[in-house]
């Protein structure tokens, strides 16, 4: 049967539009489906990112940056190492005591490292040898340091000879600018831990930097501790 020319226009038109209808109508379905994925995928990449971002921001809050001559923990920081976050604290004060080095005549076995971080393990060996001084008593320089309780801290030790350089180069008399001298010291030489022969012990002149092996029965010598952070 064949439809009136109106009917067949009408329904073409219909048609015609239906299909506008359905081409608008699956265009913004699929752009809503688009638009929650996108919000999904998103949510799942940002909520991981703020965490770790939010980590990050809190380590790096907890990082203590330390600076030559800063005050802090006790002394005076003189030495930093690669890291920025370790290095030596000098106490603020000489132990005002007759500081003999002890052991005279006696070869102390592993007290002799001069480098960075060495003191702390010449100034056990020293004191697992019960040294004592040509008094009679064990109040050597290094059981004096590793006995001084200073500022709220008691893990003091005594400097090896390297250790005692940096601190006069940084904050001794060698120090440049406001680290001139900063830490107080006298115009003497200081003992360190690091042992020169069985009758000496490496000192370091707080008003030159140089480095001398003297007796160990010398008192007149300085100590000032150190520890380590």
């Amino acid at each position: 049967m064949i439809l009136p020319k109106a009917v067949r226009t009408r329904t073409s038109k219909g048609s015609l539009i239906g299909q506008v209808i359905l081409k608008i109508t699956y265009h913004f379905l699929y752009l809503l489906k688009q638009t929650l994925m996108n919000k999904i995928l998103y949510t799942l990449l940002t909520f991981p990112l703020l965490f770790l971002y939010s980590c990050a921001k809190d380590e790096s809050n907890q990082q203590q940056l330390y600076e030559i001559g800063q005050f802090t923990e006790g002394g005076i920081v003189f030495y930093i190492d690669n890291s920025g976050e370790h290095g030596l604290i000098a106490a603020m004060e000489d132990i005002n005591n007759i500081n003999e080095w002890g052991c005279l005549s006696t070869y102390v076995d592993g007290a002799d490292k001069f480098i960075l971080g060495s003191g702390y393990q010449n100034t056990l060996d020293i004191i697992n040898f019960d040294c004592i001084t040509e008094l009679g008593d064990t109040n050597t320089a290094s059981k004096l340091s590793v006995e001084l309780i200073h500022n709220g801290f008691d893990d003091w030790y005594l400097p090896s000879r390297d250790e005692l350089y940096y601190m006069y180069l940084n904050i001794g008399k060698g120090g440049i600018g406001e680290n001139y001298n900063v830490g107080m010291f006298s115009n003497s030489s200081y003992w360190s831990s690091t042992e020169s022969n069985s009758f000496n012990a490496w000192t370091v002149n707080f008003t030159t930097g140089s480095s001398t092996s003297m007796l160990k029965n010398t008192f007149s010598n300085q100590v000032r501790p150190i520890r380590s952070f």
